[in-house]
């Protein structure tokens, strides 16, 4: 399921694009200041899945939000592209992108201890730790001579039995996280990890998710959640 905010469009042409997230990267970099030119060159990957999607009339003439629902893409990483125009040229203002991860796990995170956090792999589909799945992290070392960030490895490591591992960070940092199961990278994501804490680093991380978004009137709400506990032992 997918969610969309337009305003003054009656369809969207999207298309999914597989792409690996350092290519991404390394293209956004490369066309930061020619947007139209970003998107033509996302245009030259292969197309997993394109459809049109006829959006609901917007009667309010502000920002309307729906959601629509299509057939699951393959395990990977992802740029959506979406466009008024069917050629998406960005100049017409009308042409957006956004990646994402379709993906059978999920990673969290929470602070344990000074200096230390906790990394969790779980699976989506039914909760359960991922055992010996590698996690990668990097950080952000930024240069003042050089006026750069570079990409340092701060651990290589892989989860115990019930998906955890525990890492010592050192000072707050901005970091890059890549989970590994099986020899295949099935997630990747970015986060700030502070050390600062106002409550002795005791307390409850909860993580709560619905199976959508959006929900019409007599609908079933599905719901699942997660409760990390950390103390200072």
């Amino acid at each position: 399921k997918y969610k969309i905010t337009y305003k003054n469009l009656r369809r969207a042409v999207v298309k999914f694009i597989a792409i690996n997230p350092d290519t991404l990267s390394a293209l956004t970099a490369r066309w930061a200041n020619n947007r139209e030119g970003f998107m033509q060159e996302l245009l030259k990957y292969p197309v997993t899945y394109s459809e049109v999607v006829r959006l609901p009339a917007d009667t309010t003439y502000t920002t309307t939000t729906t959601a629509w629902y299509n057939k699951g893409l393959p395990a990977g990483h992802y740029v959506m592209l979406a466009s008024a125009n069917v050629n998406f040229l960005a100049d017409t203002n009308a042409a957006m992108y956004t990646s994402f991860w379709c993906t059978d796990y999920m990673l969290y995170t929470s602070k344990t201890d000074d200096n230390k956090f906790t990394f969790y792999v779980t699976s989506a589909k039914n909760n359960k730790p991922v055992k010996n799945a590698r996690l990668l992290l990097q950080y952000y070392n930024y240069n003042d001579k050089e006026n750069a960030s570079t990409l340092e490895i701060l651990a290589d490591v892989k989860t115990n039995a019930q998906g955890m591992v525990v890492v010592e960070v050192g000072e707050s940092k901005s970091i890059k996280a890549q989970v590994f199961v099986k020899g295949k990278m099935v997630l990747a994501t970015s986060d700030y990890l502070s050390n600062y804490s106002y409550n002795g680093n005791t307390g409850n991380d909860i993580y709560v998710y619905t199976d959508r978004d959006i929900y019409r009137p007599g609908q079933t709400i599905y719901f699942k959640g997660i409760v990390a506990q950390h103390t200072q032992e």
